[in-house]
């Protein structure tokens, strides 16, 4: 069992341990080998399954994978489109492949590396969501909310690490 970067979600790295804990309805699962610590809302009064967002993160970071949003899902990252797409889509170093998620599916799209490597996971998501949106579309709003988000990480190149 390894404990990731998203504290609620746990990795199976081997053994019946995380299997045992998902019979016992102590973990749910998200995907083959990912599972997760469900939490209740006490103002829902239902369980609140993981994001998405942390799904991938810890399919990428496992893999060594680096994954970007593409898309409809790159602008409702960047609070750009309100709807979150059902169909949720990312450029990934790994294959090709798609996960089944609750009412969602995830999609990986294999794509080289060299456009992406060197840049921030921020800066690589605004550059998808502007080969998303039509020329005409980008306004004063829409500079506005792209900067906000870049200041919020910073401009520019990044380490090279493997996932964001």
């Amino acid at each position: 069992m390894a404990q990731t970067e998203c504290p609620n979600l746990l990795v199976r790295n081997g053994g019946n341990v995380l299997g045992h804990m998902h019979a016992r309805e102590e973990l749910a699962r998200v995907v083959q080998r990912v599972y997760y610590a469900p939490k209740r809302s006490e103002l829902l009064g239902a369980e609140v399954p993981a994001s998405i967002d942390e799904v991938i993160r810890v399919i990428a970071r496992t893999s060594k994978w680096i994954v970007t949003p593409i898309g409809d899902t790159a602008l409702n990252a960047l609070g750009l489109d309100a709807q979150v797409p059902a169909r949720a889509a990312y450029v990934s170093s790994g294959p090709h492949k798609t996960y089944a998620y609750g009412p969602y599916e995830i999609e990986l799209r294999h794509h080289a590396n060299r456009n992406r490597i060197d840049r921030s996971p921020m800066t690589r998501t605004i550059i998808q969501a502007l080969k998303t949106l039509d020329r005409g579309s980008v306004g004063e709003r829409t500079i506005q909310l792209l900067a906000r988000n870049l200041s919020k990480e910073g401009v520019g190149l990044s380490s090279t690490r493997p996932m964001d």
